[in-house]
């Protein structure tokens, strides 16, 4: 009914592209979302005959009270739709209200989603638009050592005392503790004395995160985990 109703009265207009910004209604079900998603990409594309390039604004952070992920694990399924051609993430982790589902703070949220379609569709590729993501990790002994991309200028820590927040990491036993970090050579390095030997990360994995690395151009990280658990 909604399709019926908002989408296809449109299909005769030619459109430049797809800003997305839904999925509250779907937290606490996350696991079908990116199948879902893509295959709405595909049926978009078929009916416009075109192959529109869709941005995905991640939801934000929001709710401190529940202990459960949920919210995490949606940001996680929205970022999987990455997979597929023509798609771009814009976070906004750090662009929310704990206590508001609808934040007012849409400005900014506008500018990101802004830089990503000047840089995408508008050809000013000069312009920084991506988030740092998650690339690859290396275990060195009891230290964890995570190389980003989209690192634009440089990576940053958010912090007027340079001590890093948001990561957490797992041994063996599959039991998570807040890591300690630095950023060394555009690289950041965690360990924990309660986890000897590391197996798994995770960085910015709640509701409610208030992980503060960035890129020097303004972008938060997206959120990650190695795990599947």
């Amino acid at each position: 009914m909604v399709y019926n109703a908002m989408i296809h009265p449109l299909l005769s207009f030619s459109i430049k592209g797809v800003l997305w910004y839904q999925g509250e209604n779907n937290v606490g079900n996350a696991e079908p979302y990116t199948d879902w998603l893509t295959c709405m990409i595909g049926d978009w594309r078929n009916h416009w005959n075109s192959e529109l390039p869709f941005y995905i604004i991640q939801l934000p952070n929001f709710d401190s009270i529940n202990k459960k992920p949920l919210w995490a694990e949606m940001r996680d399924a929205q970022s999987k739709v990455l997979a597929v051609s023509g798609t771009h993430l814009i976070v906004t982790s750090d662009l929310g209200d704990p206590y508001d589902l609808h934040p007012r703070n849409k400005q900014k949220v506008g500018m990101r989603a802004a830089l990503q379609a000047l840089h995408y569709e508008y050809g000013y590729s000069d312009i920084v638009s991506e988030s740092p993501m998650f690339e690859r990790m290396e275990i060195n002994g009891d230290k964890v050592i995570i190389t980003f991309k989209n690192t634009g200028s440089g990576l940053e820590i958010r912090s007027r005392y340079g001590c890093l927040q948001g990561f957490a990491i797992a041994g063996e036993d599959k039991k998570f503790h807040w890591a300690l970090g630095e950023l060394k050579d555009n690289r950041i390095v965690i360990w924990s004395p309660k986890v000897p030997n590391p197996v798994a990360v995770r960085y910015n994995w709640e509701n409610n995160p208030d992980g503060n690395l960035y890129n020097k151009d303004g972008l938060p990280a997206c959120l990650f985990r190695t795990d599947n658990w």
